[in-house]
């Protein structure tokens, strides 16, 4: 399989980033199932503490599952789910201080339900970040700094898939986005989420302030052209590619916490949908924003600290706004993920 098709479509380039801010209210978690009314569609994947499980939108049917980042789709009646897999390292000799440097070499591979482990990428670098899909697996993308013999090169990496046989076999990796690395060959981008035509992704950044940004980067014949969301974590595009869900960072009584907003991709029109809180002994925050398939509802990881006590749960909150449905009762539930 070839992959020219991807490479006319993505352009390697450099990016200037900014930011942007702003705020608005919205209403208090309601505990309980379903809440009442028609459960949402899909299927929720989350992190519970001791391993993976999946749930109905109402938060019944539980159940364990892979753990790693669930594709879209299912293909040959299984649902596949990328994880990174360290493998080694290399010694690449000393930096010009006399430090010794290693690269370390990680498999990316995609698993399903019944075992069945395909690799879809070997990365030798610094650091592998965050790997992502495709709203229609047609490819997925990861993070790394890597060594090109010429320096360290840090950015985004795209693998396009073949799912014929009903399993995903890989092309090669192929670079798209070009971003900063530090001395330590980190890159400077994390969490990223693409939107559903695939010509653009938000992404998560750490600015020179020390604060996590966000911005989108939109593929265009001629180069990489990007503009800033706002201060936050987690960027997630919904399925109509309409509207961006975030964890918007604000400051209140000394704690850095966050809040679910959407936005327009182009930064407008920016609306929060939960409502972080803190007193003098607790901390609450929302993270991990995930869209509903239908786009009519957001689940979210809802973190609460008080001391040294630390609960989260997966709660969800429709995207028009309303009372939030708790899905889990743990207080070791979160990261979710939703899936048609």
């Amino acid at each position: 399989m070839t992959n020219h098709r991807f490479r006319n479509t993505f352009v390697a380039g450099f990016c200037l980033l900014l930011l942007a801010t702003g705020r608005n209210p919205s209403s208090a978690a309601r505990p309980g199932g379903g809440g009442g009314g028609p459960v949402p569609p899909g299927t929720i994947y989350y992190y519970q503490g001791d391993g993976y499980g999946s749930m109905k939108a109402d938060g019944s049917d539980k159940t364990t599952t892979p753990s790693g980042n669930p594709s879209y789709q299912r293909h040959g009646g299984s649902r596949w789910f990328l994880q990174t897999r360290y493998i080694d390292f290399e010694d690449h000799g000393f930096d010009e201080w006399g430090n010794p440097i290693y690269w370390d070499i990680y498999d990316l591979v995609a698993v399903n339900e019944t075992g069945t482990v395909v690799t879809l990428a070997t990365v030798r670098g610094f650091d592998v970040g965050q790997v992502a899909w495709k709203k229609d697996d047609s490819f997925i993308s990861y993070t790394s700094a890597v060594d090109t013999g010429n320096g360290v090169e840090g950015g985004l990496f795209v693998v396009e898939l073949n799912w014929d046989l009903g399993v995903p076999l890989p092309a090669a990796p192929i670079p798209v986005f070009q971003t900063e690395t530090s001395i330590w060959g980190e890159v400077n981008m994390t969490a990223h989420d693409w939107s559903p035509a695939g010509n653009a992704f938000a992404f998560q950044f750490l600015g020179v302030d020390g604060i996590w940004q966000l911005a989108v980067a939109t593929i265009t014949n001629t180069g990489v052209e990007t503009h800033p969301l706002a201060p936050g974590l987690h960027p997630a595009w919904s399925p109509n590619g309409g509207r961006i869900a975030y964890a918007r960072r604000y400051w209140q009584l000394g704690d850095d916490l966050h809040e679910i907003w959407t936005v327009n991709p182009d930064g407008s029109a920016p609306a929060r949908l939960t409502q972080s809180s803190a007193t003098s002994n607790s901390r609450r925050s929302q993270l991990s924003p995930t869209w509903s398939p239908d786009g009519a509802h957001v689940a979210f990881t809802d973190l609460l600290m008080k001391g040294n006590n630390r609960t989260q749960n997966v709660l969800r909150i429709p995207t028009a706004g309303g009372s939030t449905v708790s899905l889990s009762s743990n207080g070791a539930s979160g990261s979710p993920k939703w899936r048609p």
